[in-house]
């Protein structure tokens, strides 16, 4: 029998990118990922993100500020 693997784990670095680029000491890594997945969770429930069509939201932490990177097929 074969084993399960994640599609998105075995397929990063060779055609796709991680969806948040951020390094974080062992104690604020928690809060930056429930912050990330909080960020995504309002960017797609926005009123005027609905007929948008998001693909991806990449989320890019520098020291003093948060990149957002949303790719979507419409404007």
């Amino acid at each position: 029998m074969g084993q399960k693997v994640s599609p998105i784990g075995l397929r990063l670095g060779i055609n796709k990118t991680w969806q948040s680029r951020w390094y974080a000491s062992p104690r604020e890594y928690a809060d930056l990922v429930l912050e990330d997945m909080k960020i995504r969770k309002l960017v797609l429930d926005c009123p005027e993100c609905k007929n948008a069509d998001i693909a991806q939201i990449e989320i890019i932490r520098h020291p003093q500020r948060v990149t957002i990177v949303i790719h979507t097929a419409r404007p």
